[in-house]
């Protein structure tokens, strides 16, 4: 019950407001570090800010949820392998990034270890006869609801990398002293 916990250690909406604002401003810092100091406020910087600020509250709000339903290092394991799995699928579609016969068994190695991840965690019980040689998996919705919270969590977590990376090579809002 302990782990269940850090699902409601926010109780307020302003709470959340709140830290979205002080994430808000340390995006804005990370993007004018990232301009070379050269950050040139338009209305697609603008853009770019509300954009990433919505995907910041989505992903702390999936992380709040994700905690209700499994642990904060189970969550860890799927969410952080998972994003990298679509991010490295995101980066070749949407950005022709190589994607080369290393990068898919990148992949293919993560897809399987969380798998492994998962196959090994699972609980076993006794089937219905009372036989211990007959042992039958038990099926636990609160994981497979976390599990699913964590791919939405993936996806967001991409979204940062997304809006990130375009922000980068936007050169309406970065200059040519840009660190990218």
């Amino acid at each position: 019950m302990s782990r269940l916990k850090y699902g409601y250690s926010i109780k307020t909406v302003i709470d959340i407001c709140v830290y979205a604002v002080v994430t808000g401003v340390i995006a804005l810092v990370v993007f004018a570090v990232s301009s070379g100091f050269n950050l040139q406020f338009n209305f697609k910087t603008v853009i770019y800010a509300i954009f990433y600020s919505l995907v910041v509250i989505a992903s702390y709000s999936c992380s709040l949820i994700i905690f209700k339903f499994i642990s904060v290092s189970e969550s860890g394991f799927y969410s952080t392998g998972l994003t990298l799995v679509i991010t490295a699928i995101c980066g070749y579609l949407l950005f022709s990034e190589p994607f080369t016969l290393i990068s898919v068994i990148r992949v293919v190695l993560m897809l399987i270890s969380l798998l492994l991840i998962y196959l090994t965690e699972r609980k076993t019980n006794k089937n219905d006869n009372g036989d211990n040689n007959a042992l039958k998996p038990k099926v636990n919705k609160n994981k497979i609801i976390g599990i699913l919270l964590c791919v939405a969590a993936g996806f967001v977590g991409v979204g940062e990398l997304i809006i990130s990376k375009l922000f980068a090579i936007d050169s309406e809002v970065t200059s040519s002293n840009s660190l990218f």
